[in-house]
This record gives C-alpha cells, sequence and structure tokens, in this order.
C-alpha cells in the first residue's frame, strides 16, 4: 500500500544521499575507496527497488533474494575491511 512505497522512499532517498555524496567525493578526489563506496550503496538501492517490486509481482523476488545477499556480504565486507 501507500504506507509501504513511502517507507521504501524514505530508505532509497537515504541511500541515494548517501551515493551522491560518495560520488562527487570521487569526482573531486579519484580515489578507489569512493568509488567502491558508491556500488555498495548501489546495492543497497537495489535490494530496496527490487523490494518494492516484488511486493507488487512475484517474478522480482528471485532478484530480490540474490541482491540481498550480496548487499549484505558486500556491506559486510566493507565494515571489517574500511570501517
Amino acid at each position: 500500500g501507500v504506507r509501504l512505497v513511502g517507507s521504501e522512499m524514505c530508505i532509497r532517498d537515504r541511500f541515494w544521499i548517501r551515493l551522491m555524496q560518495c560520488a562527487r567525493q570521487f569526482a573531486a578526489t579519484p580515489v578507489r575507496r569512493h568509488a567502491l563506496n558508491c556500488v555498495k550503496y548501489c546495492c543497497s538501492i537495489s535490494v530496496v527497488v527490487l523490494s518494492l517490486a516484488s511486493s507488487r509481482s512475484a517474478s522480482f523476488h528471485n532478484a530480490w533474494w540474490v541482491m540481498s545477499v550480496v548487499s549484505t556480504f558486500y556491506a559486510g565486507a566493507w565494515d571489517l575491511y574500511f570501517d
């Protein structure tokens, strides 16, 4: 419903803002770390978008599941390695 879409948009927008900040940092100082951080936020955004899509159509469920696993492992590795 509307509440589900609204909450997912808020989550996605937060990731989008962080993605844009990382992209701006990478453009200013082309440090590889900033580009890899962009990938982390792209993965997170794709999970949110696929979650919304899978709530409307079951055909997106497998893609959502795969991206959830990829995003979780990538973010976990990021936290261990960089943070």
